[in-house]
């Protein structure tokens, strides 16, 4: 999740309300909050947390190298407003797909799919 100071309070609850439907489907999901650094990690629940961490900065880099590391994950989910740095060129590594805000834009080079929050 990007915990960045661009995305708001009203983003991440339309985030942990897209991450409750995933788990409820049966997914075990693994959280990591990042806006220049993985400031937070933690297995999903199904509650939302009282409040992220991180709110600097956008670099989502540390969460890329994470993924591409990791050999217990089937799908790479980032949350995120878009207003971030892009996986270089062939970088990000397997099943990836990104979730844009209502009001955010679609990361440039992001492989895989993105799909954009409806407005309510």
């Amino acid at each position: 999740i990007d915990t960045s100071g661009s995305v708001s309070d009203r983003d991440f609850q339309d985030f942990f309300s897209e991450i409750y439907h995933i788990y409820k489907a049966g997914s075990d999901i693994h959280i990591l909050e990042c806006d220049t650094e993985i400031t937070n990690e933690y297995d999903y629940k199904g509650k939302m947390p009282t409040q992220v961490t991180g709110r600097g900065g956008t670099i989502m880099k540390p969460l890329y190298e994470y993924w591409n590391k990791s050999k217990e994950y089937t799908l790479f989910v980032l949350f995120t407003d878009g207003y971030c740095d892009s996986p270089e060129n062939g970088f990000l590594k397997g099943n990836t797909i990104s979730i844009i805000t209502t009001g955010g834009t679609k990361i440039e080079n992001f492989p895989g799919k993105t799909i954009k929050i409806d407005k309510e």
